[in-house]
């Protein structure tokens, strides 16, 4: 196995950043997807609707009993949107339950139920879903127009709350990590015409997580211990094509710290919360919003006061959650105002 360890390691920006609060006319707690410009708005309800809000009107796109909770996934793509439905979450939160999984263009007013399950990716220009299916333990690869799938059974037997990440280089090959019976971590490819996993990365750390994006023929890999006691964090850049059997991984980022991860990828950037320091005596961690970016493989890390937890992006806004707010912390800021459509003069 070769690793090359990137000068990134040793050379770190920091900038400190002005993450500006989100605001919108609807509940901050009640959006799930806005367009960097305003211009499209998703919104749940408290009577348990799931709305778009365009034009200055809004649409109703799905009904259901009060307090159903929804949840949207997009991708790179930025042309369709996966909505998923739990109309029993505040009465029945079971963490593998199935829900309703619906599809829309992004601005549509129409939407199509399509499985029931737990809805994990886009693929291949929208033209793809990915579905967890929970309770038997595998993953489903769905064309959305002939519905023609790939099933693959996971190992995983360990965790419960374990989420596969996925990704679809092909129509026939996907990428997906798993657990084993021991609890070891993998990242693994599957190729539909032969039949055939093959381990793209194992981890060696002991107790360890994976998780994984892909854009632009790379298969990126965030390696984290689980262990406060042995700390270590790592990330891989593992290129896709000509690369046999994946023996070529570019190591181009290291930590002592077992970062919270939450790994995001965009076509320029990838994403993450990195830790900034640990306190054992207490357990608590100072952390920051950090991104690579992707051909330069520099790393730069996003000063704030807010210790973030979590990054989302919906379309080109990266955003940051925190106690019930969410903070602008890159993106087109002077076209966003307030979820509103600034009228064009004549």
């Amino acid at each position: 196995m070769q690793y090359i360890i990137s000068a990134l390691i040793l050379f770190t920006g920091f900038a400190q950043a002005e993450f500006i609060e989100l605001q919108t006319k609807q509940a901050i707690d009640n959006l799930r997807y806005i367009t960097s410009d305003g211009k499209i708005t998703y919104y749940q309800t408290k009577s348990g609707d799931f709305s778009l809000s365009t034009n200055y009107k809004n649409y109703p796109l799905i009904k259901s009993k009060k307090l159903t909770h929804y949840q949207t996934k997009s991708s790179l793509a930025k042309k369709k949107i996966l909505i998923s439905m739990d109309s029993d979450f505040f009465s029945y939160n079971n963490f593998n339950e199935y829900h309703d999984i619906y599809i829309s263009d992004i601005g549509s007013k129409n939407v199509k139920k399509i499985a029931k399950g737990i809805p994990l990716n886009l693929h291949l220009d929208d033209d793809y879903v990915s579905i967890y299916k929970s309770k038997q333990n595998q993953i489903h690869f769905q064309e959305l127009k002939s519905k023609r799938r790939i099933k693959i059974k996971l190992f995983n037997k360990v965790s419960p709350y374990f989420r596969p990440d996925t990704a679809m280089i092909s129509e026939q090959d996907v990428i997906y990590n798993d657990i084993n019976e021991k609890g070891e971590a993998a990242v693994l490819s599957y190729s539909n015409i032969e039949k055939k996993i093959t381990p793209i990365f194992k981890s060696k750390i002991a107790n360890s997580s994976l998780s994984f994006c892909y854009v632009d023929k790379n298969i990126i890999v965030l390696e984290k211990s689980n262990d406060s006691s042995s700390q270590v964090t790592n990330i891989y850049f593992i290129n896709a094509f000509n690369n046999e059997a994946y023996k070529k991984k570019d190591l181009i980022y290291s930590s002592t710290y077992n970062d919270i991860g939450n790994l995001i990828c965009t076509n320029k950037d990838i994403y993450f919360i990195k830790t900034i320091s640990y306190n054992s005596k207490i357990n608590s961690k100072k952390t920051e919003l950090a991104k690579i970016n992707i051909k330069s493989k520099n790393l730069k890390v996003l000063k704030s006061d807010i210790n973030p937890t979590q990054v989302i992006v919906m379309d080109d806004l990266v955003l940051v959650p925190k106690n019930g707010k969410i903070y602008l912390a890159e993106g087109s800021a002077n076209k966003l105002i307030n979820d509103k459509i600034e009228k064009t003069k004549p």
